[in-house]
């Protein structure tokens, strides 16, 4: 419930009736007591000795629950140069607190705080004192510099308070009407001298009722001409307020005087209130306080300058119905409910807007308690905001003309800047608890996404693999490696896309190629293979050197070492695996690939060595540890190539079955049997000759070249058969024995050699006694002349790795399953 949006045209009836409720609400607790210190003059101390504020909320909420405390900050006659300097009140007229003696002004507001900590409401009436050194015949420039003097007094004594204590509440009250006319008035029974003698010194000349109704008009639009000078620093300061009481009185009960009732009750307007202050001041200036609610000081006499118990009560009233209610009863901050978006999105717009709603009206919103975020903050500026102090909504206004494509929201953030109508801290006391980043967020689009392709190596070059990127004008979802367009425009050879990554709106990928001699390629995105978050399709777009728009390639002639298949570019990264992975590699695709767990597929290249292909990847790095499965297929030898370190502690799967895997060469045929002689003269008791051993294939350990190129050794020629003894005709020679396999290379074994043909039948001697026939042919020779591994056909390949001199660790292991 709201106390400060209440009209002139309430009546007290109404205002009882609420606080009441209120008091219902409320319960007494004992956290809820001296809540309210009174600070200042003589409008402080005198309801504070009359008990009449106290009275006041009694009466609305009842006893003990909220209570006033001014024992030793409601010093009358002090001034606001007093207080700003912090001067000693006189010790004999108002005593230090227990304990202490002489203690200065403002100090005895800290102790009455750290006395009683319940209390975050300061009541402050300063500044009526300083009021008196004015003079009826000053100038304009005159009460206007003492204006000013009283505005940076009173402001000196309000930083304080906020400095040393900021989170207390800071209620300046205004004073209302004096009174000079009746009081002044030789006759009637208000009638004091000491008003008179107080009249006379100001500069007015006392007479008739007329005439010092006169003065006293004029001295109350003095007293009021402060009054813009004190809203004005209200308004800048947080968590201080100020209340107009000028014609406060007038308003709430009329005007009487001991002549009869001048004019009834809300026949003068009210006192304007906050934000406008409209009128100021209130009631009828040429009047002041009706007497009977000034103080009495003899008898019927009244005085000049002060409220009686009962018009105190009418002030304090006027204080609780606009503020002190809601300040005592609401003790929650206000928190940001929404922050939502005012033009449609995706938008094109070169200005946006936001309304952020609150969840109850709120003051002290500005453009510095916002901040940009997203990712099209570069070149959006906040630019104004909008909405009504004490209200729930702000519509902030951001110019984007200058911004990129993508996402911008607005977010709050709580400085201690943002309060409540009664005071209350954005999330609390403190800053950063009131922030805000939840709400909804405005996609910058303005137009199609174009690609553009970068080398990030210059041309030429004579790498195998050259990095390139690809950078959208905006994010964009659905770009895929093959959406990459590669074509050979000059030379033999080939080139496929390699190491695709990235999101958004930067991808990077290679271009690795195959070629005998120089080649040119072209790389382009065609059109619509990619889509903006507004569904726009993807414009096309291609690498441009301004010259041929192609990657130029340069290649060195001349065959190529067997060594440089070991020379590594890194192109590939790191191989690094751990147990548990599966590695396959395929040599026979174009190109060359393999794949971790199934993923996705990452190529090497198709090597041309001297006598064939080779599939080769170039790492930076690899480590494959013992138990990871590891696979190969295809036809061509395997190349695993680094510039750093390769640790290999894991069996590769080497197939017999499957001839040249992994470089296993094919064992030679083998030779041709030996021919057969004619057997030797018979003898009784000869035998046949022995049979000759088949040639056995035997690898040359010299010429292992390791990594998939083993060889098939020479099979040993087969020795000639033995003369053989007298005796019968001889039989046909046997069939020579089969070759011995080939050895094993990095790969499989060679096949054996061919059985050597039969040799001939021997010739008999003579017929009485033939010779016996000759001895079987000897085996075949051996395999033929050794060749490189990959001249037989391709197997599995070996489990181990070879090291080169580029390599500074290495380990090898072989298995054959």
């Amino acid at each position: 419930m709201t106390f400060r949006s209440m009209r002139p045209k309430h009546s007290l009836a109404f205002l009882s009736a609420v606080l009441l409720l209120l008091s219902l609400l409320f319960a007494p607790n004992a956290l809820a007591v001296k809540r309210i210190l009174l600070v200042g003059d003589s409008w402080a101390q005198w309801p504070w000795k009359m008990n009449s504020f106290q009275t006041v909320l009694n009466s609305n909420f009842g006893a003990g629950v909220y209570e006033v405390e001014g024992t030793y900050t409601a010093l009358g006659g002090t001034t606001a140069n007093s207080w700003a300097t912090n001067a000693v009140p006189p010790e004999d007229t108002f005593p230090s607190p227990p304990g202490y003696s002489n203690m200065p002004s403002l100090d005895r507001i800290t102790w009455s705080l750290n006395k009683w900590p319940t209390i975050d409401i300061i009541h402050l009436s300063i500044s009526g004192n300083d009021m008196w050194a004015w003079r009826a015949d000053w100038t304009p420039a005159q009460t206007q510099a003492l204006y000013d003097t009283i505005r940076n007094d009173v402001h000196a004594v309000v930083n304080w308070i906020r400095t040393n204590h900021p989170h207390v509440k800071i209620l300046l009250c205004g004073y209302d009407y004096l009174n000079i006319t009746e009081t002044c008035t030789y006759g009637m029974q208000e009638f004091s001298w000491g008003s008179a003698i107080l009249a006379n010194t100001l500069g007015f000349s006392v007479g008739d009722f007329d005439q010092n109704r006169a003065n006293n008009h004029q001295i109350n639009l003095f007293f009021a001409g402060l009054g813009p000078r004190l809203v004005s620093l209200a308004q800048g300061i947080n968590r201080l307020e100020y209340v107009q009481n000028w014609g406060n009185i007038q308003w709430r009960v009329g005007y009487k005087n001991s002549a009869g009732q001048i004019w009834g009750a809300h026949t003068v307007p009210f006192p304007g209130m906050a934000p406008d202050y409209n009128p100021m001041p209130g009631g009828d200036v040429s009047w002041g306080t009706p007497s009977f609610y000034m103080n009495k000081t003899d008898g019927n006499q009244r005085d000049a300058i002060h409220l009686s118990n009962d018009g105190y009560k009418l002030l304090f009233d006027n204080c609780l119905m606009q503020y002190y209610a809601g300040w005592l009863t609401d003790t929650t901050g206000p928190a940001v409910a929404s922050i939502t978006r005012n033009q449609p999105s995706p938008t094109a717009l070169n200005q946006v807007s936001f309304t952020v709603l609150f969840n109850e009206a709120v003051r002290g919103v500005t453009v510095a308690d916002f901040v940009l975020a997203g990712t099209a903050t570069s070149g959006a500026v906040i630019t104004g905001i909008a909405g009504a102090e004490d209200t729930n909504a702000r519509v902030v206004t951001v110019d984007i003309s200058g911004a990129p494509n993508g996402t911008l929201r607005l977010d709050l953030i709580d400085e201690g800047r943002i309060f409540d109508k009664y005071l209350n801290e954005l999330g609390g006391d403190g800053v950063g608890n009131g922030n805000f980043n939840g709400g909804e967020s405005y996609l910058i689009d303005r137009g199609d996404p174009v690609p553009v392709i970068t080398a990030d190596i210059p041309e030429p070059s004579l790498l195998d693999t050259v990095p390139f990127t690809v950078k959208f004008n905006k994010a964009v979802t659905g770009f895929v490696a093959s959406d990459i367009a590669l074509q050979v425009k000059s030379g033999a050879g080939t080139a496929h896309v390699v190491n695709f990554a990235g999101s958004g709106d930067q991808y990077s990928f290679g271009v690795m190629v195959t070629r005998s001699e120089p080649i040119t390629v072209g790389i382009s995105v065609p059109a619509g293979v990619c889509q903006d978050a507004s569904n726009r399709p993807n414009l096309a777009g291609q690498y441009t050197d301004g010259a041929d728009n192609a990657y130029a390639f340069n290649y060195v002639s001349g065959p190529v070492a067997p060594g440089d298949l070991y020379v590594s570019d890194g192109s590939l990264g790191e191989l690094v695996l751990t147990s548990g992975m599966a590695l396959s590699i395929n040599t026979g695709s174009t190109p060359p690939g393999f794949q971790i767990n199934g993923g996705a597929p990452v190529f090497g290249q198709v090597f041309s060595a001297t006598n064939g292909d080779v599939a080769k990847f170039n790492f930076s790095r690899v480590v494959v540890p013992a138990g990871v499965t590891v696979s190969v297929t295809g036809n061509r030898p395997l190349v695993l190539a680094a510039s750093g370190d390769m640790y290999w502690d894991s069996a590769i799967y080497v197939s017999g079955t499957v001839p040249g895997r992994a470089g296993g060469g094919t064992g030679g045929s083998g030779g041709a049997g030996g021919a057969g002689v004619s057997g030797g003269a018979g003898g009784s008791s000869a035998n046949g000759g022995a049979v000759a051993a088949g040639g056995a294939g035997s690898p040359s350990p010299s010429t292992d070249y390791g990594n998939g190129l083993g060889v098939g050794a020479t099979g040993t020629a087969g020795k000639p058969g033995g003369g053989g003894a007298n005796g019968a005709v001889g039989a046909a020679g046997k069939v020579g024995a089969a070759g011995s396999a080939g050895t094993t290379g990095f790969g499989s074994q060679g096949s054996g050699g061919s059985a050597g043909t039969p040799g001939s039948a021997g010739t008999p001697l003579s017929q009485n006694n033939g010779g016996s026939a000759g001895p079987g042919g000897a085996p075949g020779g051996g395999g033929g002349p050794w060749r490189l591994g990959n001249e037989g056909q391709p197997a599995d390949a070996g489990g181990g790795c070879c090291c080169n001199r580029y390599r500074r660790q290495c380990r090898y292991r072989a298995e054959r399953r």
